[in-house]
């Protein structure tokens, strides 16, 4: 309940939902509308995730089965998992792409809507250490990536 200590997120949720509940919509509803276009922006860029790997006919069964699976309407209530999906697949999605500034930036404002965020590290630092060479000589020449597995703790520190 609101006011005895039971619900509590981390800040980026209730950043995103303010300007909402500023324009008087009532706080639980600005949640929901929060949730609901950040399922609806996770659901863009696990398509886009899962066309590295698929063809497009898989590529689309994927995210029918991912948007339709039977717990999927937590997506829409107001809750952080959406946003937390949404940042966690474009980090994932970004640093595939080999957009290291960028998967920095989502692994931090994953970790800042939830603590589980500091995870991204370790695929972070696994797809920093193929961007190397598989060898400590590569480090050098792929500081970027190197730097961007700190992003994670650093969204927990904040």
């Amino acid at each position: 309940m609101v006011g005895n200590g039971t619900t509590s997120f981390h800040p980026l949720y209730l950043l995103l939902s303010y300007p909402l509940y500023r324009l008087g919509v009532d706080p639980t509803l600005s949640l929901l509308i929060t949730s609901s276009l950040a399922a609806l922006a996770l659901f863009w860029i696990f398509y886009k995730l899962a066309s590295l790997d698929l063809d497009p006919a898989a590529t689309q069964a994927a995210l029918l089965f991912f948007a339709t699976f039977p717990v999927a309407f937590i997506l829409f209530a107001p809750y952080t998992e959406s946003l937390f999906m949404f940042w966690t697949a474009l980090a994932l999605y970004t640093m595939r792409r080999g957009r290291w500034g960028l998967a920095a930036a989502t692994s931090f404002l994953a970790t800042l809507t939830r603590q589980q965020g500091i995870f991204l590290a370790i695929p972070l630092a696994w797809w920093a250490w193929e961007a190397s060479g598989k060898s400590l000589r590569g480090i050098k020449k792929a500081w970027a990536a190197w730097l961007s597995t700190l992003a994670a703790p650093a969204g927990l520190v904040a």
